[in-house]
């Protein structure tokens, strides 16, 4: 039951940030983003293109880490170079807010690998996560 509704949950409240700050998730070829994903803001809205041959399993930290970068104000102008500051203050960002819905212990190991490297933490949390959000998987599946 507490799966059910942890899923139900995390469903409802991308639904709201999506609302909140009028973000657009688009899909893409591998080759039109230069990683996972990518967010643009334009006239106060927000562009997030996430990779088609992304994993169903990273979707649920992909979306967190890119609403990071919205709510730390850490987009960057320059989507060619990378800027590891930004990058790991958006992924721990990320992993506070989706903290209710991982196992604790398993938020401190994230909490380390982000500050150390964002590749180990993509791995492991690709390993270890189960919670997929619907509300995500219906856009990669162009279903509404």
């Amino acid at each position: 039951m507490k799966k059910v509704l942890k899923k139900l949950y995390v469903d409802y409240y991308i639904e709201n940030m999506i609302k909140k700050y009028n973000i657009s998730i688009d899909y893409v070829e591998e080759n039109q983003v230069c990683a996972n994903a990518a967010i643009i803001v334009y006239q106060k809205n927000y562009y997030i293109y996430i990779s088609k041959k992304l994993e169903d399993r990273l979707l649920l930290l992909v979306f967190f880490h890119e609403l990071a970068h919205i709510r730390t104000n850490t987009i960057d102008d320059n989507y060619i170079k990378y800027n590891t500051i930004k990058e790991m203050i958006a992924n721990v960002y990320a992993l506070i807010m989706i903290k209710p819905f991982i196992p604790k212990t398993d938020f401190y190991i994230y909490l380390v690998l982000a500050v150390l490297s964002e590749k180990l933490l993509f791995k492991r949390f690709a390993k270890k996560n189960n919670l997929i959000p619907r509300r995500l998987i219906c856009l990669k599946n162009n279903l509404k």
